[in-house]
């Protein structure tokens, strides 16, 4: 969930804003700007996580990663709720 939001989602909405196109952490920053996420340390723990289940393969730390996952998971859904919204705004002002 957080590959699509950050690479996808909010990326398609900075550009529909007209933002600057930037990096990773660049896209995170202006979602938290833009209320889109709770806090921009959480989304980016988020895709720091995805990277570690994507890139290692550690049996030992299963239980460690599927916990921070869980963590997460509130957050990533709140955001999904918060872009929602916004488009939803976006949408109905055009």
């Amino acid at each position: 969930m957080s590959d699509i939001l950050v690479q996808r989602v909010l990326r398609l909405i900075d550009q529909l804003d007209l933002e600057t196109p930037g990096t990773i952490r660049d896209r995170i920053d202006h979602a938290e700007k833009k209320g889109l996420t709770v806090s921009a340390e959480r989304l980016a723990e988020a895709r720091l996580l995805r990277n570690t289940i994507s890139h290692e393969y550690l049996p030992n730390a299963f239980l460690a990663t599927a916990r921070m996952a869980i963590d997460l998971t509130p957050d990533l859904l709140n955001s999904v709720e918060r872009i929602q919204a916004y488009c939803r705004r976006y949408t109905e002002g055009n």
